[in-house]
């Protein structure tokens, strides 16, 4: 990705409204207006774990958030393009 600003006095203004950003190849904001653009890939993992942890997790989950545990997870059908990350593989 890439951003270009236009040259101001004013630093803050300047970084709030880029004149470019390229993302993935495609001019996606041009003169601090965002463009129509297509949807990229999205990443996501899908590691292992000790699901015997799971119910701490949650337990801490509902103490710390305002979401319930139950209502966080992504549904798959939500998951545009998408291509899964593969994470804890043995290295030799």
């Amino acid at each position: 990705d890439v951003t270009i600003y236009q040259p101001q006095d004013d630093k803050q203004r300047m970084f709030e409204l880029p004149r470019y950003v390229i993302h993935a190849g495609e001019i996606v904001v041009d003169d601090s207006q965002i463009l129509p653009h297509s949807d990229g890939k999205l990443l996501h993992v899908a590691p292992t774990y000790d699901v015997e942890c799971v119910p701490d997790i949650q337990q801490w989950f509902e103490a710390n958030y305002t979401i319930q545990f139950r209502n966080y997870p992504v549904d798959p059908s939500y998951l545009h393009e998408n291509e899964i990350i593969t994470s804890n593989e043995q290295t030799s």
